[in-house]
């Protein structure tokens, strides 16, 4: 005759993780060692435990939350999301944390971002869409920019502390109110404590000599510096161009995004796409960067700056054909995930 098991026996074999609160009856470094052992699975790893010790009670109480909030969220992500460098992620974040905790959704998404969580499940509903055509863009002309800011036309100076406060509006933006890819890259410069307003310089302070002038030229068509530089001697004329150009368009150089500090008849809208143009630059994935055409990339910054300014209440600006067509193929969440997470398998591009 045989021996009915019953149901509940289950049941307590599966005992719930412990809320927080039963957690820290034990003291906030039991709960945290208890959370680190939870996230680290088998595998071997060294403790936080002196980092943590070493902690303010504020930012050891972020820490024990983020951790908390983590170890609940954590098999969304898969089993190849790895928690024990998301923890490790959380501990240097903690003292540049934007939230704390109770204040809800924020608060969730920054342990999400920051983690590494949402760069491993935002991707995961993605479809890899079938190969297309061969995305063909092309190098935008030395008279696009010009017509910007045409030589001749006067431009307002803006007030530099209205730059620097618009500048801090369209990081605010991109970091909560255009969705969560900018803020998924873990380590990503949105996490990591770049401030496009303390980055920011005017236009006019780059350097705009004869080799400025040879390697902006060198950029956009890929000729041979000595020869550019050759013809811009020859050229006093195109020489001036190029220099107008350097001195009042959008550059992101290592250590600064120069911007335009001048108003031409659009006013805000235009400061609106150069500093959404600057700050994209910093925001693209090195994986994005090394893996497409150089052009390609130009292309999406602008495509991706145009939707920034109208989200924020401004005018469509310029997007190349290619990057349009692009995300008509493919899908605005492909083009996101390539541009800021690196994942360019969703572009599905052909190289020709």
């Amino acid at each position: 005759m045989s021996t009915m098991v019953p149901l509940t026996k289950s049941k307590r074999a599966t005992r719930p993780e412990p809320g927080l609160d039963e957690l820290l009856r034990d003291g906030a470094e039991n709960a945290f060692l208890t959370l680190e052992s939870a996230l680290a699975g088998a595998g071997p790893t060294v403790s936080h435990r002196p980092t943590v010790a070493a902690m303010s009670l504020v930012e050891r109480s972020w820490l024990i939350h983020a951790a908390y909030l983590l170890r609940g969220r954590a098999a969304e992500a898969g089993p190849g999301f790895d928690r024990a460098a998301a923890l490790a992620r959380l501990v240097r974040h903690t003292t540049r944390r934007t939230t704390e905790p109770g204040s809800g959704a924020a608060f969730e998404a920054e342990v999400l971002a920051v983690s590494g969580w949402q760069a491993e499940v935002l991707p995961a509903r993605l479809r890899i869409p079938a190969t297309g055509p061969e995305v063909r863009v092309e190098e935008r002309p030395l008279a696009a920019d010009l017509a910007l800011r045409p030589p001749g036309v006067t431009l307002a100076a803006e007030d530099p502390s209205r730059v620097l406060d618009l500048a801090g509006q369209v990081q605010d933006f991109l970091a909560s109110g255009f969705g969560p890819y900018p803020t998924a890259r873990p380590n990503g410069p949105l996490t990591s404590g770049f401030n496009l307003s303390i980055a920011l310089l005017s236009s006019a302070e780059r350097p705009a000599g004869l080799g400025a002038q040879a390697e902006e030229l060198h950029r956009r068509t890929g000729a041979d510096p000595e020869l550019l530089r050759r013809g811009l001697i020859d050229d006093p004329g195109l020489a001036e161009r190029v220099r107008h150009v350097i001195l009042n368009s959008v550059s992101h150089a290592v250590d600064a995004v120069y911007v335009p500090f001048t108003v031409p008849a659009d006013g805000r809208s235009r400061l609106l796409a150069d500093l959404a143009h600057g700050l994209l630059h910093r925001l693209a994935h090195p994986e994005l960067i090394a893996a497409v055409d150089p052009r390609l990339v130009e292309a999406l910054v602008e495509l991706l700056a145009s939707q920034v300014v109208v989200a924020m209440g401004g005018p469509a600006g310029p997007a190349g054909p290619g990057a349009a067509d692009l995300e008509r193929r493919v899908g605005a969440e492909n083009i996101q995930a390539a541009f800021f997470l690196g994942r360019t398998e969703f572009l599905a591009l052909t190289h020709g």
